[in-house]
């Protein structure tokens, strides 16, 4: 006799920050019209939807019926990720099989893996209204030493590349000029004025 697969993961934001109380919803779909539903090799009819909770470190496990499982053949799940405030990203496509299943590894049907939460976030567009995908911000000071200062973006902070962000910085010691350098994702040329210190900002992807 077949049994449920157990299906696990972790939701979380651009940051890693855990995402407790969020859900993530399972709309099984594919199923055509008038096919009856059923867990192949038994009388067992197959919930059409499933809901799981995340607990307070993001994580949760839920066990449903997997699509190697289920009749007709092809089915496939409509996995909806929403987080504690209502902010979600979805629906994206499995294909669920086997024993056991981690979202964050699994591959979605149509080959696109569905980006993290971002709660409470603008979106960011271009000018010809093009949004970018999972955009971020990075804030913060640097002292000038000799009217110049090279930042370094490690990690998270890091973006795609020199051009897929803009960046921004006042001289936060006195009315002077400041010229902003972006010579990778994750290298940033300040240049101003003696040892003044500059707060910036950029955003991007």
């Amino acid at each position: 006799m077949p049994t449920p697969c157990s299906v696990s993961g972790t939701l979380q934001t651009l940051t890693s920050g855990k995402i407790a109380q969020g859900k993530v919803i399972f709309q099984l779909t594919n199923i055509g019209t008038g096919n009856p539903i059923g867990v192949s090799g038994t009388s067992i009819i197959p919930a059409l939807n499933y809901t799981a909770m995340t607990a307070q470190d993001g994580t949760f496990v839920l066990p449903l019926w997997g699509n190697d499982n289920i009749t007709p053949s092809n089915t496939l799940y409509n996995v909806t990720f929403r987080d504690f405030q209502g902010n979600e990203i979805g629906p994206v496509q499995y294909s669920i099989v086997g024993a056991s299943a981690n979202l964050n590894t699994l591959t979605a049907a149509g080959g696109t893996t569905p980006p993290v939460i971002s709660p409470n976030a603008a979106p960011v567009y271009s000018s010809n209204g093009t949004q970018q995908i999972t955009p971020h911000i990075v804030q913060d000071t640097v002292t000038l030493l000799g009217g110049t200062a090279v930042v370094g973006l490690t990690g998270a902070a890091a973006f795609t590349s020199a051009s897929s962000y803009s960046c921004v910085a006042q001289d936060d010691t006195g009315q002077n000029a400041v010229q902003v350098v972006q010579s990778s994702g994750s290298s940033i040329t300040f240049n101003g004025t003696g040892a003044h210190v500059l707060r910036y900002i950029c955003v991007g992807n």
